[in-house]
């Protein structure tokens, strides 16, 4: 690894830079209740619903799963909330890491809580934010099913999809959906799930902006991103629930099952907003991304396609990224008005006594460490990302530290240290590889 420049780092009292290892990571899911839906036709498609509670959530919560030392190292904390008109406005307060799982509520059955404009209107805008949403979509019954009247089209004007009659109704990869995790994920590999009970279907039409990740036998999509919000959504929430043949086990026994759970690693993986930054006339981003572009004032730089872009003029910048499940996005601008000199300081040069610590090398691909002139104690520290999202929290006595990368993809962090409630250090660090 090349070795990056040193940055001096001067640090306010001589008070521990908090770091070990952090507590298991947590996925925090929120689901609408089912008895939003009343005791009526529609009850049960989320999950605490009949559908879900004895197979999909069983799934979600047993360790073995998703866990420290589960299958996918991060343990679902579940919200089941939001149970009458009016709460769902609440979501705005959500951190946008957080996974809404929205399943299906029939709005004629009666004793439904009806979904306000302003509810919707909410998810939405959280949505557009970058909050991360699973919908089931909405479906109307057809007079083919021969079935009672029944319709869950809460969102779909909202998000500009629509749903078509066919049953039978599969989700079988695309080329775009064979290269995600819902697919080839951590939970395994798998050719195509099913759909279940009466209300089967597909999209018709699909918006541009849209990428189809699943479709039925006569090419139909089923399962698509709407890249105007990163949101992915499902032709029939029986994708997800028993009618579908999820299995009745907290185990994952079958491929309709790693559908479900891979879903929902996925999303997790599923990338924030790109956001830019400058350090040192080095232009980063806040996560690591499938592809990159940057441009210059409107214009792509040609060959500029990796993580990062050293400045050389100045202008307004910007990156167009690409996120998994292959929407395109472009970051926020940033303008540019001048370039700054650095001078380099060797990690073998003699230290300046007048500061209380360095940290090198920043940029860093394994690890960085921060030297400290003295002992220090008892600090606490996080790392966030450029949003604000915690990553770690971690505590520190001693001289020499030594950030890890572990799990942490490239992008751009922040380092915040505080003692007895003073902030004594934030810094940006960024991962390159």
């Amino acid at each position: 690894m090349k070795l990056f420049l040193q940055k001096i780092i001067t640090v306010f009292g001589l008070c521990a830079f908090v770091y070990h290892a952090s507590e298991a990571q947590v996925i925090n899911l929120h689901s609408i209740v089912s008895g939003r839906n009343g005791n009526g036709t529609g009850v049960g498609y989320t999950l605490d619903g009949t559908w879900m509670s004895q197979n999909a959530r069983l799934k979600l919560l047993n360790p073995a799963n998703f866990g420290s030392s589960g299958t996918y190292s991060k343990t679902i904390n579940i919200t089941d909330a939001y149970s009458a008109t009016g709460s769902l406005s609440q979501v705005t307060a959500l951190p946008y890491s957080t996974i809404f799982f929205f399943g299906s509520f029939d709005k004629l059955d009666p004793g439904t809580q009806a979904f306000t404009s302003a509810e919707v209107d909410s998810l939405y805008n959280w949505s557009k934010r970058g909050g991360k949403v699973i919908i089931c979509s909405g479906q109307l019954t057809s007079p083919q099913t021969g079935g009672p009247p029944y319709d869950s089209r809460v969102l779909d004007l909202k998000w500009g999809f629509f749903w078509a009659f066919q049953n039978p109704g599969y989700f079988i990869p695309t080329i775009t959906g064979t290269t995600t995790d819902i697919f080839n994920g951590p939970f395994g590999s798998i050719t195509g799930a099913y759909q279940g009970g009466s209300l089967q279907g597909y999209f018709n039409p699909v918006n541009s902006n849209t990428k189809v990740l699943a479709e039925n036998p006569d090419g139909k999509p089923t399962l698509i991103m709407d890249c105007s919000t990163l949101d992915l959504i499902i032709a029939d929430v029986d994708g997800y629930t028993s009618l579908s043949n999820v299995t009745a086990n907290p185990s994952v026994l079958n491929d309709q099952d790693k559908f479900w759970v891979n879903t929902i690693a996925f999303m997790d993986k599923l990338q924030p907003l790109p956001l830019i930054n400058n350090n040192n006339n080095l232009l980063g981003l806040n996560a690591s991304f499938v592809n990159y572009q940057w441009y210059h004032n409107n214009q792509p730089v040609s060959g500029a396609t990796s993580p990062t872009y050293s400045l050389s003029q100045t202008g307004v910048y910007f990156a167009e990224v690409t996120l998994n499940g292959g929407c395109k996005f472009k970051s926020d601008s940033l303008k540019v008005t001048s370039i700054s000199t650095v001078t380099p300081v060797g990690i073998n040069e003699k230290k300046n006594d007048s500061v209380h610590a360095i940290i090198y090398p920043n940029p860093f691909n394994a690890f960085l460490q921060v030297d400290f002139k003295q002992e220090i104690t008892n600090a606490q520290i996080k790392i966030t990302d450029e949003a604000g999202r915690e990553m770690r929290t971690q505590k520190f006595s001693g001289k020499i530290l030594k950030i890890e990368k572990e799990n942490l993809g490239k992008g751009v962090y922040i380092v915040n240290a505080e003692c007895n409630g003073t902030l004594i250090l934030k810094e940006k660090i960024i991962i390159v590889d």
